[in-house]
């Protein structure tokens, strides 16, 4: 099954999202001198035989934001296997003028999670700072 990858400009659920921080997002260096950005959160099973059973994983950040002074750059993860990128400028009065909104499907978590972490870096790289929300 390959990616698909749609663009709307109206179609989202990023209206909700908080513009103040809770949280600081900085690069994690590893040995191998690549930097990261995770955290850790619990997802429910799906195993009908085991409903209480719940798998604890370590994952990218559920949703940040990070910015420049004049453009910004938004992600979500749900579900372990959709990313949701969202980006645009930022206007004179602090508001957000989106340019487009890329929803890509991964055919499983390890992919999405090594996608949201090679995008957060080359967005650091750039000289993007941000939050996350935990």
């Amino acid at each position: 099954m390959s990616a698909a990858i749609m663009e709307s400009n109206n179609n989202n659920n990023f209206s909700n999202w908080p513009k103040k921080t809770r949280g600081i997002c900085k690069p994690k260096t590893t040995k191998n001198t690549s930097s990261s950005i995770s955290c850790t959160y619990i997802i429910p099973s799906n195993n009908d035989t085991f409903l209480n059973h719940q798998e604890i994983i370590s994952s990218p950040i559920p949703s940040g934001h990070l910015e420049t002074s004049t453009r910004f750059w938004q992600f979500r993860v749900e579900e372990g296997r959709t990313t949701y990128v969202r980006y645009g400028n930022i206007r004179a009065d602090g508001s957000f003028k989106e340019r487009a909104t890329h929803i890509q499907q991964h055919l499983n978590y390890v992919d999405a999670k090594k996608f949201v972490e090679n995008l957060v870096d080359e967005k650091i790289k750039a000289g993007y700072v941000g939050w996350a929300r935990w």
